[in-house]
């Protein structure tokens, strides 16, 4: 009995012992935000919110660049939100988060390498990418052949696409090559001007931006990546060559994300990165952005620097591995993970290729009806971001869910009960925006 009753206190000190050990672990702040949990099942919900928000305000964005049509009849009215709607560059929180979906398993990873080397990584985005954007190719091209006033031009948003049907416009386009010249780039379908930038930054990604972060680190890579961003406009914006309409500021972005990403899921943080990212993420980070917005409101590229840096903040707060959140961390949490927004943002990629020409159709459709400019700012920015929506949900369900691979059709929509941000698996964090661990996601808009 006495032997019984030894072994049961040697057990039960164990016990204690490792659970003391593992509230040490959690309150470590060197760790890493987020664990490399066994399971690999759970993921982090928050980041399709994030998607889904910036999804929906570009669809706003394009409804105002369309409601206000200089030839409608009668003209159209003034809205105080219109500016804002105008002035954001939501695009910049896709190239942000582009950079840190696929930084964020390389960052967790011990080797620090893209899973399946470059080609297999080529491979997989290639896949993801070409056959939704080359079916909604074929469909934008017949709407505009087929449909009554879809072949004029007119407007912000429109005057941009047409004309169509040149050699060099389709071929570019059938290339991904439409960014190279700024006659080219907006033709077709204008919100896809972003595919063939962010082509480029999936290329420059393993073959400049990692060996960079690789040798060198993270604040190397944020030294280098940001002035290249801005070294076309320095160099060449005495010619035309300048590639400002392709913004190649969106490097310094893309960099942004993957420095988030390593604060997110690195285990090798120093101890000055480790207080730095606790800094920046308190309200020291709100300050700093507000007071950007406040003073910086009327430049583009500072606009899409502080879009971008709020992403990451958000991300970085709401991936905090805590056990207690705090009031606004919760807050966040249930409006970025709650099901409308993150099953909006698991076919985002659908919005993004059909929102243009569906809010087109219907402004071509109620143009001749010469309704009321009340109503029809009832229609484009009630009425019109509804039908584009449902509209992508349909191209998604017939064309690209069939297209994804099986592993990735089952993790598309959310179901069950929400899974705590912490508890996750870093290796396969591409899980977060439905899709394997693969980097295969589009996160352009």
């Amino acid at each position: 009995m006495f032997r019984l009753h030894e072994s049961f206190l040697s057990w039960r000190s164990n016990r204690i012992a490792t659970s003391e050990d593992l509230l040490r672990q959690q309150m470590d702040t060197s760790k890493p935000l987020i664990s490399r949990a066994e399971s690999g099942k759970s993921r982090l919900v928050f980041i399709d919110g994030v998607r889904a928000l910036a999804s929906l305000y570009v669809v706003l964005h394009h409804c105002c660049q369309i409601y206000q049509d200089p030839d409608a009849s009668p003209r159209y009215g003034y809205y105080g939100f219109i500016p804002w709607l105008l002035r954001g560059r939501a695009v910049a929180v896709f190239m942000a988060l582009s950079g840190f979906v696929l930084m964020l398993p390389v960052a967790a990873s011990p080797t620090r390498t893209i899973n399946g080397g470059f080609l297999s990584y080529i491979k997989r985005r290639a896949r993801r990418i070409l056959p939704p954007y080359y079916a909604a190719l074929v469909l934008t091209l017949l709407c505009i052949a087929y449909f009554p006033g879809m072949n004029r031009a007119s407007g912000e948003f429109w005057s941009k696409a047409l004309p169509a049907f040149s050699a060099r416009n389709l071929i570019s386009h059938v290339l991904m090559m439409h960014w190279v010249n700024p006659d080219m780039i907006y033709k077709i379908n204008p919100p896809w001007w972003t595919l063939g930038v962010e082509s480029l930054l999936y290329v420059m990604f393993p073959l400049l931006l990692l060996p960079i972060w690789r040798n060198w680190g993270t604040r190397a890579l944020l030294a280098i990546a940001i002035p290249i961003g801005f070294l076309p406009h320095l160099l060449l914006r005495k010619t035309s060559w300048h590639f400002d309409w392709v913004s190649p500021w969106f490097i310094g972005l893309f960099a942004i994300g993957m420095a988030g990403a390593v604060a997110q899921a690195s285990t090798n943080l120093s101890e000055v990165a480790v207080r730095f990212r606790k800094l920046m993420i308190g309200p020291i980070g709100i300050v700093i952005l507000a007071i950007g917005f406040a003073t910086l409101w009327r430049y583009r590229v500072a606009m899409d620097y502080l879009f971008g840096l709020t992403a990451m903040w958000i991300i970085l707060y709401c991936g905090q591995a805590t056990e207690q959140r705090s009031i606004g961390q919760q807050f966040l949490l249930r409006l970025l993970e709650s099901a409308p927004l993150r099953n909006i943002g698991a076919f985002s990629y659908s919005i993004y290729l059909t929102h243009g020409v569906v809010l087109m159709l219907l402004y071509r459709t109620i143009e001749p009806k010469h309704i009321s400019e009340g109503w029809r700012a009832v229609i484009m920015f009630a009425i019109a971001p509804l039908l584009a929506v449902l509209a992508a949900l349909l191209f998604y369900y017939t064309v690209e869910r069939p297209m994804l691979p099986v592993s990735s059709r089952k993790k598309s929509f959310y179901a069950g009960k929400r899974i705590a941000s912490n508890q996750w698996s870093a290796t396969n964090a591409l899980e977060t925006v439905g899709s394997p661990p693969t980097s295969n996601v589009p996160i352009i808009k």
